[in-house]
């Protein structure tokens, strides 16, 4: 077994060196850059409504709620929640309805006659699309923009709206209500 062993190994010897086990060939590296961009963002849902009324009471209340995604350097610190009617005859019907003739109030607190210029409805910037003598009063919400910057629970108001006076006309009178949030 010995002579065997040692015809084997000299067989082995004279082949020379057992070539290398194959090796591994790299490209170069290629980099492509990552960018992920995610923009402020400002979300105010609705809930309730439609605004329906069958007398002189309050119409029905709807909800707003407000959550926002926001970058840094809002100094005026405030965000403000808009109401506004789309025309200053807030309700077309048999006879016009100004939206002076319309109370409004948010979160039960002092009720409001709308037809407001955006100065005299809230402070801050107006939202765009605003209509000027339709406005309804603002609130200033209390989230803080300037060191609240991700509002992922959302920020509830009730807001409500009401006939300063019963139409003497019979019939159908509609308009439309529009709300918005600005962050200063």
């Amino acid at each position: 077994m010995r002579k065997y062993l040692s015809v084997i190994l000299a067989a082995i010897l004279s082949l020379g060196a057992l070539p290398a086990m194959a090796q591994a060939t790299q490209s170069n590296t290629a980099s492509a850059q990552v960018t992920y961009t995610l923009g402020e963002s400002v979300t105010l849902t609705l809930t309730g409504g439609p605004f329906t009324q069958t007398g002189p009471q309050w119409f029905n209340l709807v909800t707003l709620g407000t959550t926002w995604q926001l970058a840094s350097g809002h100094t005026a610190n405030q965000a403000i929640l808009w109401a506004w009617f789309s025309n200053t005859t807030a309700l077309t019907g048999p006879a016009p309805i100004l939206a002076s003739a319309v109370n409004s109030v948010f979160d039960a607190n002092a009720v409001t006659a709308c037809g407001l210029s955006a100065l005299s409805a809230g402070n801050g910037a107006a939202p765009s699309g605003g209509v000027n003598n339709a406005y309804c009063k603002s609130i200033t919400l209390t989230a803080n923009p300037a060191t609240v910057l991700n509002l992922t629970t959302p920020e509830t108001h009730t807001f409500g709206l009401q006939l300063q006076n019963t139409p003497t006309l019979v019939g159908t009178y509609t308009g439309t209500m529009n709300f918005a949030v600005v962050v200063n």
